[in-house]
């Protein structure tokens, strides 16, 4: 019965509680440790420049099958004796040749997009790190420079009694 009148006699109290734990949950919600090695592979999944190393690989792929493309054949109707119309197709087809080298150029696009996309991950991975040990010394830093208020603070106190 008691706690019904508590309830009843400060119902500003609970709320002014509930407010303070309700505004507190999200600076315990964002206190996550984050190792390197899981920063390193949540970028490597997101970063936007790796997905556009990807498509570009898949379109180099996409454009090495279309490396064997003779050109369209020509249809036309002529009267060689002049009296009669004859249909015939016209079909240009190039040195073998021609069409390998389209394809070796088309295996060499594939091959640098690939490099390409080593490229970007390594150079993600090196930022990642860069900016992990700029975060690990901002947090040393700070840790530090309180320390040394906390001492200067300290020695503030006791000079202050002198």
């Amino acid at each position: 019965m008691n706690t019904l009148l508590i309830r009843h006699r400060r119902p500003g109290l609970a709320l002014l509680l509930l407010w303070l734990v309700l505004l507190a949950g999200p600076a315990w919600a964002q206190q996550v440790v984050v190792r390197l090695d899981s920063a390193e592979q949540q970028a490597l999944r997101r970063h936007p420049r790796l997905r556009q190393s990807a498509q570009e690989i898949e379109e180099q792929r996409a454009l090495k099958r279309g490396s064997f493309s003779p050109t369209n054949p020509d249809f036309l109707f002529s009267a060689p004796t002049g009296e009669r119309w004859a249909p015939g197709v016209v079909q240009t087809i190039d040195f073998p040749t021609v069409y390998r080298r389209q394809a070796q150029a088309a295996q060499a696009g594939i091959t640098l997009a690939e490099r390409g996309l080593d490229v970007n991950r390594a150079t993600v991975r090196r930022d990642v790190r860069g900016a992990y040990l700029s975060l690990q010394f901002a947090e040393a830093q700070v840790r530090q420079l309180t320390y040394q208020d906390s001492l200067f603070r300290t020695l503030q106190q006791a000079t202050e009694r002198l």
